[in-house]
């Protein structure tokens, strides 16, 4: 990784003072905290790349086996995301919701189960085939969410580990909150990993921002139609994930945990958005950007050549050992041969 002074700023405070932390693995720009709000995000990455991203190394290891897997691992977190429903707005009744990236589907369908009618959002092309073999769920383009047919019409909405893939995730709530009724419910679910990202680096495919409850907070005072009624953190410890390597299961029964790997809330639309404006998201000015990657991609061709000449010279010294071991092995080898011989000999005599 290459640290840099960012030129950019701030996605919620629209300060230039970042620093950078590491580099985003799914982008190859760097993951960057603000050192005014302690914000955590990774630098521009145009709508193209993101695509490009999406439609060729997003999940592209899923074969049947582990979209299988994925569908089991997601009906058990959709079980107990109902169950924080209940527990934060007991009775409450639905008759129309929308999931925005719905994946295997089975929060969609466990609302189903209960008589709401569900609309889903998917982009990777293998899951949204998959969607669109189930009846029960109708499968509709993001595009269209902000046209007139869906204002005002949905009386919840779901977003499971979603927001923090988003290149602007202001303006999604902007169209959210235009779909969703006056006092309709919108759940979100979205990893806390700023700690893990700063301690070791740790991130989660494709993820462009970083939420801490706080800042997960000052994001929706800033968009400005929502009220918060809970938001915690829950799932297995941080502290037990990083001891494990990463390897620990998720924890979904684990409804409350100070220090969880994720967090979870219910929010409330109660400034409803009336009408669209453009997207909040000012990318930095292109000749900027360009001139700040131009220099970086200059500074990484060189640390890659001088990695090429360290591995070249790795293998010199590798190929000089085996070489000498060789020679041993065969000056050894001619030894125990002779040693064998004369004890046969011996023996004969």
């Amino acid at each position: 990784m290459i640290p840099i002074q960012s030129k950019q700023s701030c996605y919620l405070c629209k300060r230039n003072d970042l620093k950078s932390i590491t580099a985003n693995l799914s982008f190859g720009t760097d993951i960057i905290q603000c050192r005014h709000c302690g914000f955590v995000q990774t630098e521009y990455v145009s709508s193209q790349a993101i695509d490009n991203y999406y439609g060729t190394y997003y999940r592209n290891d899923h074969n049947q086996a582990t979209m299988d897997m994925f569908k089991r691992e997601s009906a058990k977190q959709a079980r107990c995301q109902l169950d924080y429903i209940d527990e934060i707005i007991p009775g409450a009744t639905f008759e129309n919701a929308l999931e925005i990236g719905a994946g295997a589907g089975e929060m969609a369908k466990a609302l189903g189960q209960r008589l709401i009618k569900v609309d889903v959002t998917e982009l990777d092309p293998k899951y949204r085939k998959l969607l669109e073999t189930d009846d029960a769920i109708k499968v509709i383009d993001d595009d269209k969410l902000n046209t007139l047919d869906f204002f005002n019409y949905y009386d919840l909405v779901v977003l499971s580990h979603v927001i923090e893939h988003m290149a602007d995730p202001i303006h999604l709530i902007d169209i959210l909150s235009y779909v969703l009724k006056h006092d309709g419910h919108m759940f979100i679910e979205i990893p806390n990993e700023v700690e893990m990202v700063k301690q070791t680096g740790f991130q989660g495919k494709g993820h462009l921002y970083f939420f801490t409850i706080e800042t997960f907070k000052t994001m929706i005072a800033i968009q400005g139609s929502f009220d918060i009624l809970e938001i915690r953190t829950f799932d297995r410890s941080i502290d037990d994930f990083i001891a494990s390597d990463y390897a620990l299961p998720s924890d979904y029964d684990n409804q409350e945990n100070p220090n969880g790997t994720s967090i979870r809330t219910m929010l409330v639309n109660r400034r409803p958005k009336t009408r669209l404006d453009g997207e909040r998201l000012e990318p930095p000015h292109a000749k900027e950007l360009l001139d700040d990657y131009s220099h970086r991609i200059l500074k990484m061709h060189h640390q890659i050549l001088k990695l090429g000449e360290h591995i070249q010279n790795l293998d010199i010294k590798y190929q000089a050992s085996i070489s000498e071991i060789s020679a041993k092995y065969k000056s050894s080898l001619s030894e125990i041969s002779e040693f064998f011989r004369k004890v046969n000999q011996s023996i004969g005599t």
